[in-house]
C-alpha cells in the first residue's frame, strides 16, 4: 500500500514571498533554508515544503489555487494556530467542515488545521 511522502512542492507568484514566509516560519514553525534565490524550504516537523517563486504569469492565480489539492497542517493547538493566522492576515475559507479551520496560503493552496494525534 503507498503513503503519502514527506515532501512538498508548491509554485507561487514572489510577490507572495514575505508573507508565505511568516505563515511557515513565524506561525506553523518551521526552519527556512534558500538552495537557490527562486526556492525556499520550510522544514516542518515531520516533512518539507518547497516552494518556488516565480512571475506572476508562472503559476495559478489565488483564486483558482481554490481549485486544485488541500492540504493539511497538524499542530497540537489547531485555535491557537488560527489566531496566530488571523492575526498574521491570512485568509480563513469558509467550508462546510466546522471542526477544522481553513486558510489559503497567501497566492497559495487552500489547507486545513488538525490537531496532533496523540498516542494512547
Amino acid at each position: 500500500m503507498a503513503r503519502f511522502g514527506t515532501n512538498l512542492k508548491l509554485t507561487i507568484a514572489a510577490e507572495w514571498r514575505p508573507r508565505v514566509h511568516a505563515l511557515f516560519v513565524d506561525v506553523l514553525g518551521a526552519s527556512a533554508s534558500e538552495p537557490t534565490a527562486d526556492l525556499e524550504i520550510y522544514h516542518l516537523e515531520d516533512g518539507n515544503v518547497g516552494v518556488y517563486y516565480v512571475g506572476p504569469d508562472e503559476t495559478l492565480a489565488p483564486g483558482d489555487q481554490r481549485k486544485g489539492v488541500w492540504l493539511e497542517f497538524r499542530t497540537e493547538d489547531p485555535d491557537a494556530a488560527a489566531e496566530r493566522l488571523a492575526a498574521h492576515g491570512v485568509a480563513r475559507i469558509d467550508y462546510h467542515d466546522r471542526e477544522h479551520a481553513y486558510f489559503q496560503v497567501p497566492g497559495g493552496p487552500v489547507f486545513r488545521l488538525a490537531g496532533i494525534q496523540q498516542p494512547g
